[in-house]
């Protein structure tokens, strides 16, 4: 038996930083949840196969061998719409701008400064609708895409007008994943249901992991908060 979704819109995204091993880092600011986005584009890479001819004396090819594509990453474009300087900061790694907030400062902007482009890393989910479902409060189902280890952020272009200033970062998918089950609960599991990590963990060389889960997206909330 198979579950053949129809995969419609974007509801909300979750960021989680890593380590450099793709590890998820605990601490108060490592996990950003939003809805704030207008798209997010997701574009596999491959290496181009190189393939051997070798042509005999008789000007027929005694050796041809076609080779193979290696998959490389998943490149990722994200459009957000409105200003999260604390997803900002958590993909590019570039600096919050903060406030004189007190007792606690409170991040109002950001920075864009020229520094090493391969020192962030990050994880991104995306819950998605299923449309052509019967909906109950129990059963209702969502597609959850995982990347579960992206790094090399660029800012891409935007453009300040009479209409809404969006911003654009991309990024990319790597192997060596330490995501394993990964921090969060993202599936309703059995007996129960109750609310459980994923059944199996993300290998070293996954780069993206998608399914049907039952278990209702995250609540959106401006700016960072912790992972225990």
């Amino acid at each position: 038996m198979a579950l053949c979704p129809k995969v419609v819109r974007g509801r909300v995204y979750r960021l989680t930083k890593l380590d450099a091993c793709g590890v998820p880092v605990v601490g108060a600011a490592s996990v950003v949840t939003s809805s704030g986005f207008i798209s997010m584009a997701f574009s596999p890479q491959y290496e181009d196969a190189t393939p051997i001819k070798v042509e005999g004396a008789n000007g027929v090819l005694c050796i041809n061998d076609p080779g193979c594509p290696q998959f490389s990453q998943i490149d990722t474009e994200i459009q957000f719409c409105g200003m999260d300087p604390d997803a900002f900061n958590m993909i590019t790694g570039d600096p919050l701008v903060l406030d004189d907030s007190t007792p606690t400062p409170q991040s109002v902007g950001f920075r864009i400064r020229g520094e090493d482009l391969c020192s962030t890393f990050f994880a991104l989910e995306v819950w998605s609708d299923i449309t052509d479902q019967t909906c109950t409060t129990a059963t209702k189902q969502y597609w959850y895409s995982l990347l579960p280890f992206m790094g090399s952020p660029q800012w891409g272009d935007w453009t300040v007008e009479n209409g809404a200033v969006n911003m654009t970062i991309t990024a990319s998918t790597r192997q060596g994943s330490g995501w394993g089950i990964g921090p969060h609960n993202v599936i309703n599991v059995l007996p129960g249901p109750v609310p459980g990590k994923l059944l199996t963990p993300i290998t070293a060389t996954d780069h993206y992991h998608g399914q049907v889960t039952t278990l209702a997206p995250p609540t959106p909330a401006c700016g960072a908060t912790a992972l225990a």
